[in-house]
């Protein structure tokens, strides 16, 4: 049959083996981190995301919280509150989804093309590592397949049915108990959690804030969200403002607003929206009636120009035939 074309012989799929790999040798030197939709209170409730974060040396629970969904606020939230209770990780063991990674194929090439969570991390000096597969990191995996079996069992029998009271039940009770049965010793016992100070904690709405470049038009004024502010002359020389100027707006989980020019704070007041439009279209429509006519100015030059410049010509060639005339009718009667 496969001499005779009727069968075609296929290759046997290669299967690629992938080897666990081996658990950290310090405590807290790697942290993988993964969301997990799931019907947590069964029908009692709608779908809601676990956000967890285990340690990878010794698969503790380092924190966890039930929020809506996987969105950049609710994991600000969460590692706010994570820095404040255990310090910055070294590293972070995380997937490609589009809050921590730009997944188009330019941030490849330009290294600008980042999110606002690792821009943040980044000023945290914690390390991110994106995995390619959810077996590469199995570990946070694994737990969730775990929770998904335990936790809606625990919170079935403590009836429990409101994220609120989840959260607090997670971080009391379940948390502890979880880890006294499962963790294991790390081979080494250092603490690789770098310490935040005082004032960075003051600074995390703004570490974690998102930001984005805007640029000054020439009215002091900037665009955000449908928004207009108004940038105000400092009485002091600590900045300067003139029109197409880049300022980079900051926005908090809480939607506090902030400009900033060279990491400068500027002083604004927002104006309305509406009476900017009308106004700009008020200066524009002048400057296009004042180019408008200028341009129908030009115009007229132009015409009058050409017109005298045809009368000229007019002028020359009748001249020019006259006097041709008067040279043919002398030269035939002999008279110069």
């Amino acid at each position: 049959m496969t001499d005779c074309w009727i069968w075609h012989p296929r290759d046997k799929e290669h299967y690629v083996y992938r080897q666990c790999r081996p658990r950290k040798d310090y405590v807290w030197e790697m942290v993988q981190f993964d969301g997990s939709y799931h019907l947590w209170f069964e029908d009692r409730n709608w779908e809601f995301c676990l956000l967890l974060a285990i340690d990878d040396a010794t698969g503790r629970i380092m924190h966890a919280v039930i929020g809506d969904n996987e969105s950049y606020e609710n994991v600000v939230r969460f590692w706010m509150e994570y820095v404040c209770l255990h310090w910055v990780p070294k590293s972070i063991y995380l997937d490609r989804f589009s809050t921590y990674k730009v997944n188009h194929e330019k941030a490849r090439y330009e290294k600008d093309m980042i999110t606002h969570f690792e821009s943040a991390m980044r000023q945290l000096w914690c390390n991110l590592i994106f995995a390619k597969s959810p077996e590469a990191k199995w570990r946070v995996e694994r737990c969730n397949q775990t929770l998904q079996e335990r936790l809606v069992n625990e919170f079935r029998l403590q009836k429990i049915s409101t994220v609120d009271e989840a959260n607090k039940f997670l971080k009391e009770i379940f948390i502890p108990q979880y880890n006294a049965l499962f963790a294991v010793a790390a081979k080494w016992e250092t603490d690789l959690h770098q310490p935040i100070f005082q004032e960075q904690r003051d600074q995390l709405l703004r570490i974690f804030a998102k930001k984005e470049e805007r640029i000054l038009a020439n009215d002091n004024v900037i665009q955000y969200k449908k928004r207009c502010f108004q940038i105000e002359k400092p009485t002091n020389n600590e900045y300067l403002i003139y029109p197409k100027k880049h300022l980079v707006v900051h926005e908090t989980i809480e939607h506090e607003l902030r400009i900033t020019s060279w990491w400068k704070d500027v002083f604004f007041k927002e104006i309305d929206y509406n009476s900017v439009r009308k106004r700009r279209a008020i200066h524009y429509s002048k400057l296009n009636q004042t180019a408008k006519t200028a341009q129908q100015n030009d115009n007229l030059k132009k015409k009058e120009e050409k017109y005298i410049k045809s009368k000229q010509k007019q002028c020359e060639s009748k001249a020019q035939k006259l006097f041709d005339i008067i040279i043919d009718r002398r030269s035939k009667t002999g008279h110069f």
